[in-house]
């Protein structure tokens, strides 16, 4: 019986694996549409709605905006990914955020050691998060502290807690340096018959933004976990100010899986009023061989 839910645990990690599987590489694909558009390089740029799930340094930035983003993505081969964020300004320059993280897969085809088909089983993973950042001049600082929980239908369960801990550095008001050690201390343990812990990998992100003209926002990146290096770019077009229209365009690219991976999407930005603004995020995941195209879309507020 061990073995078949191990099979279920390592083929749910596939479907959402990043440079690979495991454990916790769901998390890795991108919490709302403007990240995944722009290849994930956001660790030193201001993200409306989602700087909990970014950097949380980046809250440091946020003190005087309340934010929320949600994002939901339907996907292919039965997976989808939902996200919830809030940050809340607090005095002296500093901002709170809570976030929910979920991704899921259904229909998953079940079997036994002798390869005998077992079943449909449905997996979920996710987390709840506090996070906390505080601005200190050019330099800004968070930490993220997470709850995780993971099932495969009824069969197994894990739980686990984990910690980010983020920097930002602002070199100038068009340039800034940003810094995430990302599960710095993280696991899951799981129940399936007997306990036993998994340790996620820890993964260290530098990257560089850079805003051109006032009109062109150019990110670099640099990811590194258990040997490996992954390179990210991100550009984001302001049309606003290029052609006076509410709308960023966005693409980026990376290394990962050994390969260059391209991503496209655009933002619409609606101004309800001079204290409320309205966000439309979307982007197009290409998929690995054979995977499939999926449509991926997030909305945002932020009050003065």
């Amino acid at each position: 019986m061990r073995f078949k839910y191990f099979i279920l645990i390592i083929f749910s990690t596939y479907l959402f694996s990043d440079s690979g599987g495991y454990v916790g590489a769901s998390y890795r694909y991108g919490s709302n549409a403007r990240s995944i558009a722009l290849s994930n390089s956001l660790v030193s740029s201001y993200n409306t709605g989602y700087n909990p799930l970014t950097n949380p340094a980046l809250l440091g930035q946020s003190f005087s905006k309340t934010e929320y983003g949600f994002s939901y993505f339907p996907m292919s081969f039965d997976r989808s990914i939902k996200t919830l964020s809030a940050t809340i300004p607090l005095p002296l320059s500093a901002s709170i955020g809570f976030s929910l993280f979920t991704t899921s897969v259904d229909d998953i085809k079940g079997t036994n050691s002798s390869g005998g088909y077992t079943g449909l089983y449905n997996a979920w993973e996710g987390y709840g998060m506090l996070s906390f950042g505080l601005e200190l001049s050019k330099l800004s600082a968070g930490i993220n502290m997470k709850i995780l929980k993971s099932e495969i239908d009824t069969y197994s369960s894990e739980n686990g807690i984990g910690i980010d801990v983020g920097f930002l550095y602002k070199l100038s008001p068009e340039s800034q340096i940003g810094l995430l050690i990302d599960n710095l201390s993280t696991q899951y343990t799981w129940d399936v018959g007997s306990l036993y812990e998994e340790k996620f990998p820890t993964i260290f992100s530098i990257g560089y933004s850079l805003i051109i003209n006032e009109k062109i926002l150019s990110l670099y990146q640099l990811d590194y976990s258990d040997e490996l290096f992954v390179f990210k770019f991100g550009a984001e077009l302001d049309m606003m100010k290029m052609k006076n229209i509410p709308m960023d365009i966005r693409f980026g690219l990376n290394n990962k899986n050994d390969s260059f991976n391209p991503s496209f999407g655009f933002g619409y930005n609606l101004i309800i009023n001079k204290n409320l603004n309205f966000g439309i995020d979307y982007a197009l995941d290409l998929g690995v061989a054979d995977e499939g195209l999926s449509h991926l879309f997030s909305l945002t507020f932020n009050k003065q």
